[in-house]
């Protein structure tokens, strides 16, 4: 057994990063680049519920034609999936709400300040922006997502007929270039 010359690492101390209302602020004129901004709506509308519902319905057909020990079991699953959507889809807004929003953080009945906006970037669907910054939890985060369904349908990433992903056409330098240009705003 070797063990290693601990007293020769290095050791940092560190913390997490609490982000200010100003660095949010720069953030998301970096990325919203002053489209209007609204709140974040937890509601799925009826086209993204019929795209998962059409995905449920050809998954269904698909385990209807595959043989394993456990299929019954599968067709229920996915047969209860497919009622509860129907059950979703007919209360469902053909449009979300969209309600005017600002930058400020807002403290969470955790002690935790959070932002959660979304704009319209002219995408399939809105550009969203996330921020914990917390002294008490301490799980801070920023997240910016751009890719066309946000958080309110992953399923929306794919093409409901075909089941192809959608919507990226960022090339990963053009990815990187981006995210260079904006860690030397940030600094």
């Amino acid at each position: 057994m070797e063990v290693p010359e601990a007293e020769k690492f290095t050791v940092y101390d560190v913390t997490p990063c609490v982000f200010t209302q100003e660095q949010v602020d720069k953030i998301a004129a970096y990325f919203f680049k002053g489209a209007p901004l609204f709140s974040e709506e937890d509601v799925r509308t009826k086209a993204e519920i019929q795209s998962e519902l059409i995905m449920r319905k050809r998954d269904l057909e698909e385990t209807k034609k595959a043989d394993f020990k456990t299929k019954e079991a599968v067709l229920r699953d996915i047969k209860g999936q497919i009622k509860d959507l129907e059950k979703q889809y007919a209360k469902a807004p053909e449009e979300r709400k969209r309600t005017p929003a600002t930058t400020k953080l807002i403290e969470n009945k955790y002690g935790d300040s959070e932002l959660y906006v979304m704009a319209d970037l002219g995408k399939d669907a809105e550009a969203r922006l996330d921020v914990v910054s917390s002294t008490v939890n301490m799980h801070n985060y920023i997240s910016f997502s751009n890719d066309g369904k946000g958080g309110y349908n992953r399923m929306g990433l794919f093409d409901a007929q075909t089941g192809a992903p959608k919507g990226m056409t960022m090339t990963q330098n053009e990815a990187n270039k981006l995210v260079m240009q904006f860690l030397r705003i940030w600094a």
